[in-house]
């Protein structure tokens, strides 16, 4: 247990520094996007990337309280440790494409905000690939959820 207590003690400062530097990067507004061919289409280029970072503040900073409560208290650790290597939910995670799903939802995620500084056609063509294989990821975790009870 006590080399899982340093793995979260690394995430732990992982994920706070990354939610420090897109702190920094909202403050130097550097998520407003030009690419759009009018002043609507930039407004909600630019809305959809400040929300975008927000929501990955919002949820860095829940790692952050779940990781820290974890440390402190043995029972929250040790429930931690069971659901991370709980076999059932690896089994349905290998099932739905596994990590290269998530490279996938990362790296269309990741083109599609670079996509809204050139160009909107590029950027909401990009988007609706990542709706739809995110919506494909989600409807695969309920069908295997549900098949493996």
């Amino acid at each position: 247990m006590e080399q899982y207590k340093t793995t979260l003690k690394r995430r732990l400062y992982g994920v706070a520094g990354y939610c420090a530097a897109l702190v920094a990067l909202i403050c130097l507004g550097l998520f407003h996007p030009a690419g759009g061919d009018s002043e609507e289409i930039n407004a909600f280029l630019s809305g959809f990337n400040v929300g975008l970072a927000f929501v990955a503040v919002g949820m860095a900073v829940i790692m952050v309280v779940k990781y820290a409560a974890a440390l402190k208290d043995e029972a929250k650790l040790k429930a931690l440790y069971i659901v991370e290597h709980d076999e059932r939910l690896g089994y349905i995670h290998c099932k739905m494409g596994g990590t290269a799903m998530q490279i996938v939802l990362y790296g269309l995620l990741a083109a599609t905000i670079t996509a809204g500084f050139f160009s909107q056609t590029v950027f909401f063509t990009l988007l609706g690939t990542l709706l739809f294989a995110a919506l494909v990821k989600a409807g695969m975790k309920v069908y295997y959820t549900r098949q493996s009870r």
